[in-house]
């Protein structure tokens, strides 16, 4: 699953080309905690899920269920 999908699954075009961007700024700032979590990829979707959700909150419906993460990691 592409970052850009997920994101488009909860935000317009627009909020969800930022969400990802941002998401890629927070993992470069925390890229040393990143590669010390047990699963870099889960790292990773889990801020993307949790910048996804932040957006949501402000730019359209409330979603109470963010699907899980992913079973296989692909960039």
């Amino acid at each position: 699953m592409d970052y850009h999908l997920f994101a488009q699954a909860f935000l317009d075009d627009d909020q969800s080309d930022a969400a990802v961007c941002d998401t890629f700024d927070i993992l470069w700032l925390s890229w040393d905690d990143a590669l010390a979590s047990q699963d870099t990829c889960r790292y990773g979707w889990n801020v993307l899920r949790a910048t996804v959700m932040a957006r949501t909150a402000t730019a359209g419906p409330s979603w109470a269920w963010p699907p899980s993460t992913p079973s296989t990691c692909s960039p």
